[in-house]
């Protein structure tokens, strides 16, 4: 090749984005590899995710290490240019999944991501397919992306079943449980709490404050702004209750608590905000 031809190469090549830099000194151009660039394919190597790319034809064009891994292939098996279908993959031998990748390559109405499980191994797989595109060696393809997230899902339902289990003992614990923010607004409420306080439901007591309730506000307050575990005394006057706050509570006279104040750190929102759970356990007189 001549210069010129040479020349006009490097400069397309640069243009459009080639493995290549330039630098310009007066009328000249000086092309380098471009050294601190990280590789295309080592960088693809780096990626989590498994991840091939096809060709028009499905056949393979590039793989990541983590395809290999993932799918069990033999590090000295070469796939490339080989069909996906054809190779015979766990995973891509299902019809679910061969007939979704078929309708990305006819340009049809598929699924951007799916959820698969392996019944050999009981692994959850969550796999995108990315719309045709052009790969690096300038044909139409398909890019098509997988993660193991059978940790993630298995914790996901150890979360739900821990917090089912936490709204159980919330509504059947005989201690009257009330959670309420730092400026007395009343949140939630168990059923032992509004049976305590001789009310029908959460709505009547949400219509009032923490502070309405309790005759020692002062007490309340201070433990706030502790913000620690404390355990104390609370009396709460249902006459005042109903005359000055219309809360509709069945109880009157005055009744006295044993209460244990345990602020919710984990509520909190934007750092300006406590709730805390107030068990109310008493009698009346």
């Amino acid at each position: 090749m001549n210069r010129a031809t040479v020349a006009k190469y490097l400069e397309m090549l640069q243009s459009s984005g080639g493995d290549v830099s330039m630098q310009r000194f007066g009328r000249s151009k000086l092309y380098t590899p471009p050294g601190a660039a990280v590789p295309l394919s080592e960088l693809f190597d780096r990626l989590s995710n498994a991840i091939v790319i096809l060709d028009a034809d499905l056949q393979i064009l590039m793989v990541n290490t983590s395809f290999i891994r993932t799918l069990g292939i033999h590090r000295g098996r070469n796939i490339l240019g080989a069909s996906l279908f054809d190779l015979n993959l766990r995973i891509f031998s299902d019809p679910t999944i061969m007939r979704n990748i078929e309708r990305v390559r006819q340009s049809g109405t598929y699924l951007s991501e799916m959820q698969y499980i392996e019944d050999s191994t009981n692994h959850i797989y969550h796999i995108e397919f990315a719309p045709p595109t052009v790969s690096h060696v300038g044909k139409p393809g398909i890019l098509i992306s997988l993660q193991d997230i059978t940790a993630w899902k298995n914790t996901e339902a150890a979360l739900k079943y821990s917090e089912k289990m936490i709204r159980t003992i919330f509504e059947r614990v005989p201690s009257g449980i009330i959670l309420f923010t730092a400026d007395g607004t009343v949140l939630n409420a168990n059923r032992a709490s509004l049976g305590i306080l001789g009310l029908n439901g959460v709505q009547e007591l949400a219509e009032g404050n923490i502070f309405d309730i309790s005759c020692y506000k002062g007490k309340i307050l201070e433990l706030i702004r502790q913000g620690k575990v404390a355990e104390t005394e609370l009396a709460c006057d249902f006459d005042r209750l109903k005359r000055d706050q219309r809360i509709p509570s069945t109880r009157s006279g005055v009744a006295y608590f044993d209460v244990v104040f345990t602020p919710d750190h984990s509520r909190r929102r934007g750092g300006d905000l406590t709730r805390v759970r107030h068990p109310l356990q008493g009698y009346h007189h």
